[in-house]
């Protein structure tokens, strides 16, 4: 009996000791492997394996004539853009706008002293792009067109006019989704209507899908 009980006490020693051994091996192990690394950023797909883009926009348009104050137009716009590498790219560019000359504005035609307008814009030209992993992606563009103004005066019926246009400006794409942007910009939009020109103003903003 004593013998066994002698065996018992000697096993559970053993026991106690290797389990010792076992929890230290343990802590040294995990203080000497490095930390996890912090996560990274988020990033977001510059889209250069997508070459085209397609926007459509709200549209809106200061008219300046060669004299006095200039008046509003809103309407609607649409482009299409195909890239041939990771930042140049083709856009064309259409866009309708719509409002009312105030009667104190008589550049257009003197003896007309209200007109409702129309003005329809379309172009196209280079488009250049910073196409990055950012959230914003910056841009240029200069398009080359042509503008068709469509007058309506209560008394006269229509008349209408077209004219040259050219367009510089930029703006900015904020990436909602991979695919998806939202786009903010700005133009310099110059005309030659009825022998003068007019340096007018154009905002846009709206969505953009890459494809």
């Amino acid at each position: 009996m004593r013998k066994f009980l002698a065996l018992c006490g000697a096993v559970l020693c053993f026991s106690v000791v290797a389990a010792a051994q076992d929890n230290s091996t343990s802590l040294a192990s995990s203080a000497e492997s490095p930390a996890s690394p912090a996560p990274s950023p988020a990033r977001y797909p510059s889209g250069d394996r997508l070459p085209w883009q397609l926007s459509v926009q709200y549209l809106y348009i200061r008219v300046r004539p060669g004299t006095g104050s200039g008046f509003n137009l809103h309407g609607f716009d649409a482009s299409v853009i195909r890239y041939a590498n990771h930042w140049f790219g083709i856009e064309g560019n259409v866009g309708a706008a719509f409002g009312s000359t105030p009667s104190s504005l008589t550049t257009f035609n003197p003896t007309v002293q209200s007109l409702r307008n129309k003005f329809i814009v379309y172009g196209g030209g280079p488009h250049i792009a910073h196409r990055t992993a950012s959230r914003i992606e910056p841009w240029g563009h200069a398009l080359f067109g042509a503008t068709h103004l469509r007058m309506t005066q209560a008394a006269i019926g229509p008349g209408s006019a077209d004219a040259l246009t050219f367009a510089v400006g930029g703006g900015a794409d904020f990436k909602i989704r991979p695919r998806l942007f939202w786009r903010a910009e700005g133009d310099l939009l110059v005309t030659r209507f009825f022998g003068e020109f007019q340096k007018n103003f154009q905002i846009k903003t709206g969505l953009v899908l890459n494809f």
